[in-house]
C-alpha cells in the first residue's frame, strides 16, 4: 500500500472512530443535571391528559444512574417539591432526625435522544414526561400496536409511582406523629371547691382547640400528597375536610381525597387517642399528685362514608371532677394540664 493510501485509509478510520474521551457537540458542559430546554405543560396525544415535557442531560456513573437524575430534575421542575425537615430531642438527647422531599409527579414517559458512554460514566440528553395526577391507577403510553407492551417505560412509570407513593405516606406519618401531644391546645378556664357528700372535691373547667401551627403543617402536607375537590365537593370516601368556622360568613372548606392505602395512614395516625395528664403540683413546682384521663373531643369527626372533618379553629370547653380524699390539700398551689398520649400515660 502507498503511503498516500495509508494516509488516507488511517484518515478515514480515525474519523469513523473517534478517539476515547472526545466530548460530543451535543453535551452542554455541566456538573449538574440541567434542562437542556425550557420545560412546558402539554396535552398528550395517547390520553388527552396534561403532563409536563422537558428535555434533561443528565450523567452518571450508570445509565440508570443518569436516567434517575433526569427524572429527578424532571419531576422537581413540573410539580416542585415540598421539603420538611424535623428534629425531636427527648432529655438534651437527639433522638430523631428526619429530612423529607416530596413531590406529587411521576414519569409519564421518556425518550432517549442521545447517549454517550466515556470513562465509566454515562451522559444522556432524554425527553421526560411528568404527570402530575395524585390519584393515578392507569398510565397510557403511546404504541404502535396494542400488542407493544413497553415493558421497560412501563417499569419505570411505576417505580417513579412507588417512590411518590412511599414518601407521600412517610411525610404524612411525620405530621401525625405528632398528634395528639403536638397538635392541640389545653388551658384552664375555671377552678373551684365543693364537697359533695362531705367529701373534698376539685373541679376544674378546661378548653381544648387545635395549635394552629399544626393544623397549617397538616393541611400542608394533605395538600401535597392528596387530591383537592372544588369548594362544593364533599369526599364520598377516603378524604379529609377541614372546616373553618370563622374565615367565612357560615364555614369555609377545604376537601381531599386520596386512595385507600393512604387514607389508612392517615385513619390509623388520627386514631391515636388522646389522653390529659393531670398534676396538681406545690408552691416549688413539685408534684403533690398526678394522673391521666381520656377524654373524647369533638375536634375531629370521623363520618360513616369513611372520611374526616376537622374543625380547625372551634373552640371545646369541658370539666372534670377530682376526689380530694387522701390528698394534702394545703399544699396545692398550681394545676398543670397536657395533652398527651396513651403511651405516655403508661396506661
Amino acid at each position: 500500500m502507498s503511503k498516500l493510501l495509508s494516509t488516507i485509509v488511517f484518515g478515514l478510520v480515525a474519523m469513523a472512530n473517534p478517539a476515547l474521551g472526545a466530548v460530543p457537540e451535543w453535551i452542554i458542559p455541566s456538573p449538574i443535571t440541567i434542562a437542556v430546554q425550557v420545560g412546558k405543560w402539554i396535552i398528550s396525544k395517547d390520553n388527552n391528559q396534561e403532563v409536563y415535557y422537558v428535555r434533561v442531560q443528565a450523567t452518571g456513573t450508570s445509565e440508570t444512574n443518569a436516567r434517575n437524575e433526569a427524572f429527578r430534575l424532571a419531576v422537581d421542575q413540573a410539580v416542585g417539591s415540598l421539603l420538611v425537615s424535623e428534629t425531636k430531642i427527648s432529655n438534651g438527647d437527639l433522638k430523631q432526625h428526619d429530612v423529607i422531599n416530596y413531590n406529587s409527579g411521576y414519569i409519564q414517559d421518556f425518550e432517549y435522544v442521545k447517549i454517550h458512554r466515556n470513562n465509566g460514566n454515562v451522559t444522556l440528553q432524554i425527553d421526560v414526561y411528568v404527570s402530575k395526577s395524585k390519584l393515578a391507577e392507569r398510565i397510557s403510553l403511546p404504541g404502535e400496536t396494542q400488542e407493544k407492551l413497553q415493558g421497560g417505560k412501563i417499569a419505570e412509570a411505576f417505580r417513579s409511582m412507588q417512590r411518590e407513593n412511599q414518601t407521600g405516606d412517610h411525610l404524612l406519618r411525620n405530621v401525625l406523629n405528632d398528634f395528639p401531644n403536638r397538635a392541640l391546645d389545653i388551658n384552664v378556664t375555671n377552678i373551684f371547691y365543693t364537697a359533695p357528700n362531705r367529701r373534698p372535691t376539685l373541679n376544674v373547667n378546661y378548653s381544648v382547640q387545635w395549635k394552629p401551627q399544626y393544623v397549617n403543617a397538616f393541611k400542608e402536607a394533605v395538600s401535597n400528597v392528596m387530591h383537592s375537590l372544588s369548594t362544593k365537593d364533599r369526599p364520598s370516601a377516603d378524604g379529609i375536610t377541614f372546616v373553618d368556622n370563622k374565615g367565612c360568613f357560615f364555614a369555609c372548606y377545604a376537601s381531599y381525597v386520596t386512595d385507600h392505602n393512604r387514607f389508612n395512614v392517615l385513619h390509623s395516625g388520627l386514631q391515636n387517642h388522646a389522653y390529659i395528664m393531670i398534676s396538681l403540683r406545690d408552691i416549688h413546682n413539685n408534684s403533690v399528685y398526678s394522673t391521666c384521663m381520656g377524654f373524647n373531643h369533638n375536634l375531629l369527626k370521623y363520618n360513616q362514608n369513611g372520611t374526616y372533618n376537622l374543625y380547625e379553629d372551634s373552640i371545646y370547653n369541658y370539666g372534670f371532677t377530682m376526689d380530694l380524699g387522701g390528698i394534702d390539700v394545703s399544699r396545692l398551689d398550681t394545676v398543670d394540664l397536657k395533652i398527651v398520649s396513651q403511651k405516655e400515660c403508661n396506661l
